[in-house]
């Protein structure tokens, strides 16, 4: 098989055609032949190869060395195509871009490649010129959300010799496909309608096979919109080829150039081809229109066929602005657009964020003018906006004409305002918060100057009190005092720049410095009080009777905790500055603190100085009593804490197992407390505990107050519970020969009791236990014969939590003739 496909060859049946070119007769037919790109007759195609939904790829290739190839890749999807590029992958496995097409500028890298179609058809003609060509090569489609890839496989075959070509053995599962070139044929048809020139452009692309793809170029780009209308249709021959169709129609007015182009792709042609069709055009000036005679000279010549107005159309120039204007003491935003010197009219609307102009207190008006001299129009609306209704909308006017291939539009931003700073500036000229004034002066004026791009403002002003004096006004941007300056003009102003919604305000305070009058000076007196007030103890420094008042505070260590009050008062025109220190009335240790006054009167400041005394700290005993109540022993703990006031504070702890403290809130704790005749605070505090469940713990009392740096803790051990005594006996059996031993025991806590025997015991035990809910009675026996115990020990055993306890009992050893029957014996 291999060899057989490696003497498989095609016959090379390419040729070249002739081009006949009657262009310059409008409404006949133009026709010629495209030369097919490649000599060979047939295409070998990879039937392997799979397009992508979005993209149709050829992606096995097979090329002449030397020749020219052309790699076919498209973009069918609907996203719109921001970047697109073929690449090849280099050595270092990253991937070199060849041939780039970006916002419809085409970048290449590769003098090898040719120029794409476009960005969405990076159909590319690639000259082969050496067997290192033969590699895989991407074509990349990014839509700015994602990016879609495919790729070509090219493989290359030696020169063709003698018109054959021979098939490589591991291309052997290819397929021939043989491709046929189109002939492009072209006409040129125009008629009048309603008094409009139209014309009509067919291209037919026949004989191809497969079928070509055809569209249009206007103006460099491809034609679509409103302007022209375009009808493709396609025929299959018998013989398997196809003949597609493609009408282009537009009036002649929309026309700037004297010719409109049929593209045909064809995948037996190497390069797309262009067709340039001549046709009738309109300059901006005049019916001008290029007829090319049949040696290619273009003359230049009045169209004097056509007579009607409407043939010769001009484009309007478009104009926007907006002004600020004022009525009724309200100002409004008025946008103007403007199409002047149309022909036929424009037509002309508006673009709003919003739908309805109602809604918004939005009014139009529109206005057309006709020239006379040239018959043109000129068509203008206005739209009125309320100015704070309407800060940074974008208004579009849309403006139609059949000149323009597409809707222009010209968008006006309305001005969004906003103050920056408000300053206020004294009298003198410098920028500042405080004002100072002298009392007695007239004509002040303080300036506020406002920064912003508000068209105007209105300033107000307001004192803190309420309203502005009499005297005093805003001018412009000028707070006038008319005068004269007063004591009462002193205080806090606020002023306030205002423009519909938009506000800024600064904060201003007036000082006024008043007339010197001569000054008289009266010492204070001072004196200085103690009292305690429920659980505080008060020290008051007061000076008296003074002119001016004096200044009177208190001097003490920075840790000591206070609250200090004061209370200043005038009366018989004098001052009295009193300062409260308030203090608990227990410290922990004494402090010296100070009260300080100052006076012009005084030479310097005069210090009184106070000692606050300590208190001493609670006397504290512990010690402990049993009592039984219900057969049950408890331990009764006392606490006693003596001290002044305030009251010391009591709780207990108890050290766990493993001999840490534990806070414990115990269910039977009495506390109480009463106050001796000398003022002295006595707390008692009792704590009841079972003796069984605390034995051999510690109790701590600790007790804090006030004047403790540190708590005070007293220890106590719960005393040993009073461990119980059983009673074992043994005795021999009238009704047996085995001897019974007996341990009773009575207690007031549960316990268990049982035996320690020898080894190899074959008695019976029998344990009993009762209880009347406060003492516990047991017994057990352990029926034995005599001779398995003999000089052994048998012992009962009671265990607790807490304790064990052990009765041994030792059994003689007796003769035959001295044996015991119906004895006892007891331990």
């Amino acid at each position: 098989m291999h060899q057989l496909l490696e003497r498989l060859q095609y016959s090379a049946i390419g040729s070249d055609h002739g081009r006949s070119n009657s262009a310059g007769s409008m409404g006949k037919a133009d026709s010629f032949v495209i030369k097919k790109g490649l000599e060979t007759g047939c295409r070998v195609m990879d039937p392997s190869a799979a397009d992508s939904s979005d993209i149709e790829v050829e992606k096995n290739v097979w090329a002449v060395l030397g020749e020219d190839v052309v790699l076919r890749c498209q973009y069918i999807g609907q996203s719109a195509i921001l970047y697109s590029s073929w690449s090849m992958e280099q050595t270092n496995g990253k991937w070199k871009q060849l041939v780039v097409y970006f916002m419809q500028q085409v970048t290449i890298n590769d003098n090898r490649f040719g120029i794409p179609i476009s960005s969405s058809n990076l159909t590319v003609t690639m000259n082969v010129s050496s067997k290192e060509d033969e590699q895989e090569y991407k074509c990349s489609f990014f839509t700015g959300s994602e990016t879609t890839e495919g790729k070509v496989t090219l493989r290359i075959m030696g020169k063709l010799e003698e018109g054959r070509l021979s098939i490589t053995p591991h291309w052997s599962h290819l397929v021939s496909l043989c491709e046929a070139p189109p002939s492009v044929h072209t006409q040129v048809q125009e008629a009048v309608e309603n008094g409009l020139h139209y014309q009509t452009v067919i291209c037919s692309a026949t004989g191809g096979r497969p079928k070509a793809e055809l569209f249009w170029l206007v103006h460099g780009q491809q034609a679509s919109g409103q302007a022209f209308s375009i009808n493709t249709t396609s025929l299959e021959g018998p013989n398997g080829t196809f003949t597609q169709t493609s009408v282009l129609q537009f009036a002649t007015h929309v026309m700037n150039e004297g010719y409109v182009t049929c593209a045909v792709n064809h995948r037996a042609l190497a390069t797309p081809t262009h067709v340039r069709v001549e046709v009738k055009h309109f300059g901006k000036l005049g019916n001008v229109v290029q007829f090319p005679d049949n040696d290619n000279r273009k003359h230049i010549v009045f169209i004097w066929c056509i007579t009607s107005h409407t043939e010769t159309f001009f484009a309007p120039i478009l104009t926007m602005e907006t002004n600020l204007v004022q009525e009724k003491m309200e100002d409004f935003h008025e946008v103007t657009c403007r199409a002047e010197g149309g022909r036929p009219a424009p037509s002309l609307t508006w673009s709003l964020p919003e739908n309805t102009f109602r809604e918004w207190n939005i009014s139009d008006k529109m206005q057309q003018d006709r020239r006379a001299y040239n018959d043109t129009e000129t068509l203008s609306s206005t739209l009125r906006f309320p100015v704070h209704l309407h800060e940074g909308w974008n208004v579009t006017c849309i403006i139609n004409h059949p000149k323009f291939l597409y809707e222009q539009r010209r968008t006006s931003s309305l001005p969004t305002y906003r103050f920056f700073s408000m300053q206020v500036f004294s009298p003198g000229g410098s920028s500042a918060g405080q004002i100072l004034l002298e009392e007695g002066n007239s004509n002040v004026s303080i300036q506020l100057e406002v920064a912003g791009n508000v068209p105007h403002y209105q300033v107000t002003c307001t004192k803190e009190d309420g309203s502005l004096p009499k005297d005093m006004t805003v001018t412009g941007s000028s707070l006038w005092i008319g005068g004269p300056v007063e004591l009462a003009h002193a205080g806090q102003y606020e002023c306030q720049a205002s423009y519909y919604q938009h506000k800024v305000s600064v904060q201003l305070e007036i000082q006024v410095i008043p007339e010197e009058l001569p000054q008289v000076v009266v010492p204070p007196i001072i004196m200085t009080h103690t009292w305690v007030n429920s659980d505080l103890r008060a020290f008051q420094c007061s000076a008296t009777g003074a002119i001016p008042a004096a200044s009177v505070s208190w001097l003490f260590p920075e840790d000591l905790s206070r609250t200090i009050l004061s209370n200043d008062t005038f009366q018989n025109e004098t001052h009295c500055v009193s300062r409260i220190l308030l203090r608990p009335i227990c410290l922990s240790r004494e402090l010296l603190v100070e009260c300080v006054i100052q006076h012009p009167a005084l030479s310097s400041a005069a210090i009184q100085q106070i000692t606050l005394p300590a208190c001493f700290g609670p006397d504290v005993s512990l010690h402990s009593t049993t009592a039984w109540e219900d057969g049950i022993q408890y331990t009764l703990v006392e606490c006693r804490a003596e001290s002044a006031k305030p009251a010391p504070a009591i709780e207990w702890t108890i050290k766990n197992d493993h001999g840490s403290n534990n806070t414990i809130q115990l269910s039977e704790v009495t506390t109480t407390n009463w106050t001796s005749e000398n003022g002295s605070i006595t707390v008692h505090s009792v704590a009841r505990l079972p003796s069984h469940s605390f034995y051999r713990r510690i109790v701590t009392c600790v007790v804090t107050h006030e004047a403790l740096e540190k708590e005070i803790m007293k220890e106590i051990c719960i005393p040993a519970v009073e461990p119980p005594v059983p009673v074992v006996s043994i005795r021999n059996q009238q009704v047996s020969s085995w001897w019974l031993a007996v341990c009773e025991i009575t207690w007031h806590m549960e316990f268990n009791l049982s035996w320690v025997l020898p080894e190899k015991n074959t008695g019976r035990t029998q344990p009993c236990l009762r209880t009347d809910g406060v003492r516990y009675w047991a017994n057990s026996t352990y029926e034995f014969p005599l001779d398995l115990h003999e000089g052994q020990n048998l012992t009962c055993r009671i265990q607790t939590e807490h304790i064990s306890i052990d009765k041994t009992v030792h059994i003689p050893r007796y003769s035959k003739s001295s044996k015991v029957f119906g004895g006892a014996y007891v331990v």
